[in-house]
C-alpha cells in the first residue's frame, strides 16, 4: 500500500490495467504559490503607475525599478518643446508688395506641361479662336436674333456689312461672301446669350413669317397676336379719337351731298 501524506507519490491505475506512480502538489502550496503571483504583479503595477510616495516606497521595498508611465513622457517632451518655442522669436511673413515684387512676370514660369490650347497648331486652340470669334460677334448676332430673323435674313444681313466686320473674323474667306451660311450657324451655336440659352436656338424658321399672329413658332421665340381695336367702335363715336371723331360728321355729310348731286 502507498502511503497517502500530501506531496508524496501516489499510484494512478491507467486503462489497460498498469498502475503508474503520479505526484500531486499539496492544495495549501498551490495557494501560496497563487498569493506570491498576484502580490508581485500589484507591485509591478504600483510601481509603474503610482504617482505618491508609499506606492514608491511599496515598490522600492519590492524591490522593483521605477518606470515612468508613456502620459507622463509625452506631457514632458511637449512641456520641453514648447519652452523651445516660445524662446525662439518667429520673423513676420513678408508683406504682399515685396512678394509681388519678387513673382514678377509670367505666373508659371516653370511650368511643366502647357494646355493644349496654347500650343499651335491644335484642335483645342483652333476651338479657343473659334470661340473668341463668335463672342465678338455676339452684340450684333443677339440684336439680329431678337428682331425675329431667321438664318437666311442674318447671313444676308451680315454680308452687307462684310467690309465693315470682316476684321472680327479670326481666318477671313478671300472672297466673297463673307459670311456663309454654315459659319453663321456655328457661330450660334457657339454663342451663349445672357438668359443662358444658345442663340442658335432662337433662330425663327425661315418657312414662317415674322411677327406673324396664330403661327406655330418654337416655345423660346413666344406667341404673337395682331393689334385689334375695340369692338362697337363704328356705332359709338366716343370710341374714336378726338381727332376722329370731329372729322367723321363732316365725312358723311360731304359723302351725303355728293349722293345727292348725282
Amino acid at each position: 500500500r502507498w502511503p497517502s501524506f500530501a506531496g508524496c507519490w501516489l499510484p494512478a491505475k491507467m486503462p489497460g490495467g498498469s498502475v503508474v506512480k503520479t505526484h500531486r502538489r499539496p492544495v495549501g502550496r498551490l495557494a501560496a504559490l497563487a498569493a506570491a503571483a498576484t502580490a508581485a504583479y500589484a507591485a509591478l503595477t504600483l510601481g509603474r503607475t503610482s504617482t505618491t510616495v508609499d506606492g514608491s516606497v511599496d515598490a522600492f521595498s519590492l524591490g522593483l525599478q521605477l518606470v515612468p508611465s508613456s502620459s507622463a513622457v509625452a506631457a514632458g517632451r511637449m512641456t520641453s518643446a514648447v519652452q523651445r518655442r516660445a524662446e525662439v522669436e518667429l520673423e513676420s511673413p513678408p508683406s504682399d508688395a515685396e512678394l509681388s515684387g519678387e513673382a514678377s512676370g509670367d505666373p508659371r514660369p516653370y511650368s511643366r506641361r502647357l494646355p493644349k490650347r496654347e500650343i499651335p497648331g491644335t484642335t483645342s486652340w483652333a476651338r479657343k479662336h473659334l470661340h473668341e470669334e463668335a463672342y465678338r460677334f455676339k452684340p450684333i448676332t443677339q440684336e439680329l436674333i431678337a428682331r425675329g430673323m431667321s438664318l437666311d435674313e442674318i447671313t444676308f444681313a451680315l454680308n452687307r456689312r462684310g467690309s465693315e466686320l470682316r476684321h472680327l473674323l479670326w481666318r477671313p474667306n478671300l472672297g466673297l461672301p463673307v459670311f456663309k451660311r454654315q459659319k453663321i450657324r456655328t457661330m450660334l451655336q457657339r454663342t451663349i446669350g445672357d438668359d443662358g440659352i444658345r442663340l442658335h436656338k432662337k433662330l425663327r424658321p425661315k418657312f414662317l413669317p415674322p411677327n406673324a399672329p396664330g403661327a406655330r413658332y418654337q416655345e423660346l421665340l413666344g406667341d404673337v397676336y395682331a393689334e385689334v381695336p375695340p369692338l362697337g367702335w363704328q356705332n359709338d363715336k366716343k370710341a374714336l379719337p378726338e381727332e376722329q371723331a370731329t372729322t367723321a360728321p363732316e365725312a358723311e355729310e360731304a359723302g351725303e351731298a355728293e349722293a345727292s348731286e348725282e
